[in-house]
């Protein structure tokens, strides 16, 4: 409890503080995430960033435990964490910049997590990247989070894309790509044609040539969010054997 903050004025926040980081070390429930942590980082994430940067990063190292072991089994609580993360990103990127945010961590369980088969927990992850990812060219620590597993990031979004995650959660995917191409769109380029060559990755349903033309397309619409978007759908669609022709 002491390193959640020795200096906070406030006795009272600091003791609320300390018995939630406590309570959900012993109980990991969405709920104390949801409506406890969440209001706190609405609250004071702009007065005390500090104070919520030390709850944020214990509360985040706990869920990180539980992740390791079984992430699948509880989409509930993957949905909530990033729903917290969001929430801190949107209210106070100030705490989201520090380098023991551990960014990087969160980014790995996000990448593990666009696979998972609940609709609602890919959009939350989904809607995290997309504002995450937005921020790549305003920080250091955002920005090196990023670029140090670029390479994994696109293969499992790529991966999600083919035939990984359920085709109802494709759309949130494609939404990934739109902040990718605009704010590193040479690296993207050049990551979608190292791992495009690969023979049936993502599936063994889409053609080398196919795989190329949807490359090329990707980078010449990455402005346009809806063409984008489509081209993306389709893509998914031929990868788990349709005839996108027949689809139209």
């Amino acid at each position: 409890s002491s390193g959640i903050n020795a200096e906070y004025g406030d006795p009272h926040l600091d003791a609320l503080l300390s018995m939630l980081c406590e309570c959900y070390e012993h109980h990991q429930h969405a709920c104390l995430l949801e409506s406890g942590a969440q209001g706190l980082v609405n609250i004071y994430g702009q007065k005390r960033p500090e104070v919520i940067a030390a709850m944020m990063q214990r509360l985040s190292n706990t869920t990180f435990g539980l992740f390791t072991r079984s992430m699948s089994d509880h989409p509930d609580l993957v949905q909530a964490f990033f729903s917290l993360h969001l929430t801190a990103l949107r209210c106070s990127p100030e705490i989201v910049y520090r380098p023991e945010s551990n960014c990087r961590a969160v980014l790995r369980a996000a990448m593990a997590a666009i696979t998972m088969q609940e609709y609602h927990t890919v959009k939350e992850v989904s809607r995290w990247m997309v504002q995450f990812i937005s921020h790549y060219t305003l920080n250091e620590v955002v920005a090196d989070a990023i670029s140090s597993q670029f390479k994994l990031l696109v293969v499992e979004l790529v991966r999600g894309i083919g035939t990984a995650a359920p085709s109802s959660t494709v759309e949130f995917l494609g939404d990934v790509f739109v902040p990718l191409c605009r704010s590193c769109p040479d690296l993207l380029r050049e990551t979608l044609n190292s791992i495009l060559s690969e023979a049936d990755f993502p599936s063994k349903h889409i053609s080398r040539e196919e795989k190329d033309r949807f490359a090329v397309s990707v980078m010449r619409y990455s402005h346009q969010k809806r063409k984008l978007k489509t081209l993306i759908k389709e893509f998914s669609l031929v990868c788990r054997g349709y005839n996108v022709q027949a689809v139209r």
